[in-house]
């Protein structure tokens, strides 16, 4: 399953703040299943997270950003690469359309798609998302390990 099969979900039922708790819910779920190697329950419940956060946000939201770079972390450890793909290209897409997005987002993105592209041997992407990091990482004075350390605070990804 990839982000170009996600139909348009239903208006979110219920109030704001009870969604919010049911997406807490649906993460720190998700979390506990994968922290067991449960793979596809967690991708299942993310799924259904990402459709409650597209009804209440639009297209458009820092809080989808952070679900698609989950989902697509999973899929990169089910060596479903092209999934993840899809999922990273969608996060950068909104990234890039957040004129005040968190700076680090954008850095996490181009981060995991030249991983995947290296990890294909696609040289042309690899280059070229090479390329867009170094730029990227001069422009805010950061290292790639800097990202990737700020990454893995625990308000950024479910589990390692």
């Amino acid at each position: 399953m990839n982000v170009a099969d996600m139909t348009e979900s239903e208006p979110a039922q219920g109030s704001i703040s009870d969604l919010s708790e049911r997406i807490r819910f649906l993460r720190q779920l998700a979390d506990s299943y994968l922290s067991r190697s449960m793979y596809e329950q967690s991708e299942l419940l993310l799924w259904e997270v990402l459709e409650i956060q597209h009804g209440l946000h639009g297209t458009v939201h820092p809080e989808l950003v952070e679900t698609m770079l989950a989902i697509g972390e999973l899929n990169e450890r089910l060596e479903k690469f092209s999934d993840a793909e899809s999922f990273y290209a969608s996060a950068l897409s909104i990234v890039e359309e957040l004129e005040n997005s968190n700076k680090s987002k954008l850095g996490r993105v181009l981060l995991k798609l030249l991983g995947i592209y290296g990890r294909r041997g696609d040289r042309e992407k690899t280059f070229v998302f090479d390329d867009r990091l170094r730029s990227f990482l001069l422009k805010e004075s950061k290292t790639a390990s800097e990202i990737d350390s700020e990454a893995s605070r625990p308000e950024c990804l479910l589990a390692s």
